[in-house]
């Protein structure tokens, strides 16, 4: 299981794997964006428009996997990655979980543990980091959106 790692006082996380580092993501402040280190290279997550547009990975200019939002005002996310489609949902509108679907089968969770800082990605091992931490990203950004109230009760 991948664990990402809040990194103190920074909204920057670090994945690690079976107790051993294996990527660190430095989020924007600014947008939604972030850059992914990991061993192969650099990566960078950001949405393709400055309002609304898909959440998008680019290396070396070229696009590696998209995700769009089917409705504004819901977090549920549609994800293409290299070689799979995923949907990320949430099972209650009460927990901040959310639950990966490929061909209609629930294949894992990503969760935020409370008041730790770090979060789950309880998602299938034979997936790449990189499509783990691309949807973590994504999670982390609906998170970022909830009101305070829903945090503090899930």
């Amino acid at each position: 299981m991948l664990v990402a790692v809040r990194m103190l006082f920074s909204w920057n996380f670090q994945f690690r794997e079976n107790g051993k580092v294996v990527g660190e993501m430095d989020r924007s402040l600014w947008r939604e964006a972030a850059q992914l280190e990991l061993n192969d290279g650099t990566y960078t997550f950001y949405r393709d428009q400055v309002i609304g547009g898909d959440y998008v990975i680019e290396q070396k200019g070229q696009i590696l996997a998209r995700a769009t939002r089917p409705k504004w005002w819901r977090s549920n996310l549609d994800v293409e990655l290299f070689k799979r489609s995923v949907k990320l949902r949430r099972p209650s509108i009460l927990m901040r979980r959310f639950a990966a679907f490929e061909g209609g089968r629930r294949v894992g969770t990503i969760s935020p543990a409370w008041l730790t800082g770090r979060a789950k990605i309880d998602l299938p091992s034979d997936w790449t980091v990189l499509d783990r931490a691309f949807l973590f990203w994504l999670c982390s950004l609906m998170w970022r959106r909830q009101p305070d109230w829903l945090i503090q009760i899930s």
